[in-house]
């Protein structure tokens, strides 16, 4: 017998890599997504960090937004992200809906290659949402702000109401930079 057998689950997740880095196939992604996210669950390494919600950020704009949820991926000795994703938006719907709306995307993205927190944040008073990703690497970060998540985030929300930026290294502090320094509309 010629060659070596590799587990369907790590032949998914191979192809989701090199997709990933060749922005190929949305569908290998996704499903790869989907099955790194359910092993990340069954070894523990999904934290739901009670820590600084319900902080409220000042932003340099003067925007004032609430943190309402943490996500972090316990990965022991990789050292600190590479690049960070910053997007902040308005949706179509109310502000309530949209913060249950958004526990649906979470083992979407969270499965990606190189994905290790995010903090979502709300200003209550306009409706205005935002997230904090953080990526393993700059590039991890890039790829993301051209994948079908941020084209999803748009299609659902307030035309023109979509910002982001990319910064390598993340920023220190959650209320810097912000907002992003016009790199992408969307």
């Amino acid at each position: 017998m010629s060659g070596t057998w590799k587990h369907p689950t790590r032949q998914l997740l191979s192809r989701q890599k090199r997709a990933w880095a060749s922005g190929g196939p949305t569908a290998v992604l996704l499903v790869g997504a989907l099955a790194r996210s359910i092993g990340l669950i069954a070894r523990g390494r999904v934290r739901l960090e009670r820590s600084r919600v319900g902080e409220i950020l000042a932003m340099q704009d003067g925007e004032r937004m609430r943190i309402f949820r943490r996500l972090r991926i316990a990965s022991p000795g990789s050292g600190e992200p590479g690049g960070e994703f910053r997007v902040r938006f308005t949706t179509k719907m109310p502000a309530r809906i949209n913060v249950l709306f958004s526990w649906l995307p979470i083992v979407l993205f969270m499965g990606l290659p190189g994905f290790v927190s995010k903090t979502w944040v709300v200003n209550d008073a306009t409706g205005t949402f935002g997230g904090i990703y953080r990526w393993r690497t700059q590039e991890d970060a890039l790829r993301y702000s051209r994948s079908a998540a941020l084209r999803f985030m748009t299609r659902r929300s307030v035309p023109g109401s979509v910002s982001f930026g990319i910064y390598a290294p993340p920023s220190r502090s959650l209320e810097t930079p912000w907002p992003p320094a016009a790199e992408g509309k969307a």
